[in-house]
């Protein structure tokens, strides 16, 4: 699990761009280290692959797998917003964060929430949608 210390919305930016690029490295086994998991939101490794591969192929995408943001183009315009604050007061924020997928930026974004800890905060996925 990785630590967000300080907590603001650069640092919690840097830390979903290191998870993503975990993705992008096929560290499925990392990523899925990288984050919390909480009761009824468990992400093994293979689920984290078979997301983008399932994704992959319902949008007939050929080559399924993460992209580097850097070099990313095409598609929908990426959605990365970071709001502080929460609806429950055991986090202090949430994210919204689209998945580049095969060279493109898709509409498959990871939803997180940002988990109070002691030393900081933590990154709890909490689901992949198309949005």
């Amino acid at each position: 699990m990785h630590i967000i210390n300080p907590v603001t919305q650069e640092s919690i930016r840097q830390a979903i761009e290191e998870w993503v690029n975990l993705l992008v490295e096929e560290k499925y086994t990392e990523a899925s280290a990288y984050i919390v998991h909480e009761e009824g939101t468990v992400w093994p490794p293979e689920m984290l692959k078979e997301i983008i591969t399932d994704y992959s192929s319902r949008a007939q995408v050929n080559n399924p797998k993460v992209t580097d943001p850097a070099t990313a183009s095409g598609g929908p315009q990426p959605r990365h917003d970071i709001k502080m604050s929460s609806f429950n007061p055991k986090y202090v924020g949430e994210a919204w964060w689209d998945i580049p997928i095969s060279g493109s930026w898709s509409d498959l974004t990871a939803t997180f929430l940002v988990k109070e800890h002691e030393k900081g905060a933590t990154l709890v996925l909490e689901d992949f949608r198309v949005m």
